[in-house]
C-alpha cells in the first residue's frame, strides 16, 4: 500500500506554516482526502491545531527521538489507523534548524529525506525583492539532496506577487505555487508558543476565512501534483529493536489515569499508543474540575501544560490536591513531566506572580524565571535503577519551559546535544518526576517498566486480575 505524502516547512521560525498547514488540511479535507497530520520535532500545540481542523488526533515524528525505521512505521501505523491515504507534514523552525543550533539532524529538512516527502517551502517576501531569489537559491544549493519542490510567497501583495514570482522562478528554477497577503489573520503566541486552539475567538470562523484565502491565492492541485508516492511499512520489516507488538491476548494490564485538561494538555499522541499497546487502559480526568482521580487507577500521569495560567483553579481544588498527595503517599505509580512536576510542588506563582498551594509532595516553589530554561533536546540517562528501569536506562526528550524550581532533581544524568549535562528529575522506584519531556518510543522498554510497576500497584489492591 502507497499513501502520498506532502511537507511544509519555512525558512524561519514565524514563516506561517502551522496557518497555512491548518487552511491545506481543511481543504484537502472539503475535496474529500482522508488525511493524516504530522508535526517534526517536539511539539505538543501545533498538533492541538490539527486535530481541531480534522476531529482526529495528530502525531509527531523526530529523527533525533527515534530511528528512520522507527520514525516510518510510525507513519504507517498511524496511516492505517485512520485510513488515510495522504499524509501532510508540518516542519520546525527553519527547514535546515536541527539538533543544538548547529546541525541538520532532526531537521524537517533530515525528515523530508528520510521519509522521501516532497517539501513546500513558506518564505516571507515583506520588504525585499530580487535578495528573496537570493535567499531561495541558498537554500535549494546549500544541501544537494534536498526535498523542496515548490515556493509559497507570504506577506506580498497582489499586485507585486507576478515580479516578484517571475524573478524567482527565472533565477532558481522552483515552482513558485501562490501567495499570502499581508494582514492574513495568524495565530498569536505567548511564552512557551502558540495559543492553543480552543483559545481563538470563533475557531471555525477563523479557520474558515485562513482557508478561503489561501485557495484564492495559492495553487492547491499544483500541491497536491508534487505530493510524493511513499510506501507504507509493514510491522515484519520494522527494525529489530524491541517495541510491544500488541496486546496479544487483549489482555488489560492496569488503568493509568492522565490529567487532561486546559492546565495539563502536552501529550505525545505516541506515548498514549504506546501505553494501550502495552495493556493500560486510559482514563482522564481534570486537575481543576474534578474532585479525584478515578477510583481504579493503578497509576498516574501528570503531563505538561499551563499550570501557572490556572494556578489559582488548581490550588481551589482542595479535594483533588488531597487525593493525588494521598495516592502517590501510597505508593501509586506516577510520572509527572514540567507543569505536572511543578502541580506537585508545595506552591506555584502564577503570570501575576501570585503565589498559590499546590499538592506539596515536593518541599519547593515553582517561579517565573523571566526567561527560557534548558532549552531543546536532551539523551536522559538514569544514574540508578528505578521506575523506568535497570541504572543506565536511556530516553530521549526535550526541556522547554519558563518557570523552575531550586530543586529540579540529580537522579538522571542530561546530555545536551553539542552541549553541556547537568542533573536532573527526581526518581524512585515507584515515580519519575522533572522538566524532561520524554518521546517513549525512543525506549519503548523504558514505559513498559512503568505499566508494570502499574499493574503490581494493582494487584496489591486487588483491581486486577
Amino acid at each position: 500500500m502507497n499513501y502520498s505524502s506532502i511537507t511544509i516547512s519555512g525558512d524561519r521560525s514565524g514563516a506561517g506554516k502551522t496557518t497555512f498547514t491548518c487552511a491545506l488540511l481543511n481543504i484537502l479535507k472539503k475535496r474529500g482526502y482522508s488525511v493524516c497530520s504530522f508535526k517534526c520535532g517536539p511539539d505538543y500545540i501545533d498538533p492541538m491545531y490539527h486535530r481541531s481542523v480534522m476531529g482526529i488526533p495528530s502525531g509527531n515524528i523526530d529523527s533525533y527521538f527515534t530511528s528512520e525505521d522507527v520514525m516510518r512505521r510510525i507513519v504507517s501505523d498511524k496511516m492505517k489507523k485512520c485510513g488515510a491515504s495522504f499524509s501532510v507534514i508540518e516542519g520546525a523552525m527553519g527547514y535546515y534548524d536541527g539538533l543544538g543550533g548547529v546541525s541538520t539532524e532532526g531537521s524537517c529538512y533530515d525528515i523530508s529525506v528520510k521519509l522521501s516527502s516532497p517539501v513546500i517551502l513558506i518564505v516571507n517576501a515583506s520588504a525585499v525583492s530580487v535578495s528573496l531569489a537570493a535567499s531561495i537559491k541558498g537554500m535549494l544549493e546549500f544541501r544537494s539532496d534536498n526535498k523542496i519542490s515548490g515556493v509559497i510567497l507570504n506577506c506580498v501583495s497582489h499586485n507585486f506577487y507576478p515580479r516578484l514570482k517571475d524573478v524567482v522562478e527565472k533565477e532558481c528554477g522552483v515552482k513558485v505555487l501562490g501567495y499570502i497577503p499581508p494582514g492574513m489573520s495568524g495565530i498569536p503566541s505567548r511564552h512557551l508558543g502558540l495559543v492553543a486552539p480552543e483559545e481563538i475567538s470563533d475557531f471555525e470562523r477563523w479557520l474558515a476565512n485562513v482557508s478561503k484565502q489561501v485557495e484564492s491565492t495559492v495553487d492547491i492541485d499544483g500541491i497536491i501534483s508534487l505530493a510524493g508516492d511513499c510506501e507504507l511499512l509493514e510491522e515484519e520489516n520494522c527494525e529489530a529493536a524491541w517495541r510491544p507488538k500488541s496486546t496479544a491476548d487483549g489482555k488489560i494490564r492496569c488503568t493509568i489515569a492522565v490529567a487532561r485538561d486546559e492546565a495539563f494538555s502536552f501529550y505525545y499522541e505516541e506515548n498514549i499508543n504506546l501505553l494501550r499497546r502495552l495493556g493500560a487502559v486510559i482514563k482522564y480526568f481534570s486537575p481543576i474540575n474534578d474532585e479525584k482521580i478515578p477510583e481504579d487507577a493503578d497509576g498516574l500521569i501528570l503531563g505538561g501544560g499551563y499550570p501557572e495560567n490556572c494556578a489559582k483553579e488548581l490550588a481551589g481544588n482542595t479535594s483533588m490536591k488531597a487525593d493525588i498527595l494521598e495516592k502517590i503517599r501510597s505508593g501509586i505509580p506516577f510520572l509527572a513531566e514540567c507543569g505536572g512536576f511543578l502541580y506537585l510542588q508545595k506552591s506555584l506563582a502564577d503570570t501575576d506572580g501570585n503565589v498559590f498551594e499546590m499538592v506539596g509532595f515536593f518541599d519547593d516553589g515553582g517561579e517565573n524565571t523571566g526567561g527560557l530554561m534548558r532549552f531543546g533536546y536532551l539523551e536522559a540517562e538514569m544514574k540508578e535503577d528505578c521506575i523506568f528501569g535497570a541504572k543506565g536506562t536511556v530516553l530521549r526528550g526535550h526541556e522547554f519551559h519558563h518557570w523552575d524550581v531550586s530543586d529540579p532533581g540529580n537522579d538522571v544524568i542530561a546530555r545536551k546535544p553539542f552541549g553541556m549535562d547537568y542533573g536532573c528529575m527526581k526518581c524512585s522506584d515507584s515515580y519519575a518526576a522533572g522538566f524532561p519531556h520524554f518521546y517513549y518510543e525512543s525506549n519503548p522498554k523504558a514505559l513498559k517498566n512503568f505499566i508494570d510497576k502499574c499493574e503490581e500497584y494493582g494487584k496489591k489492591y486487588d483491581r486486577q486480575a
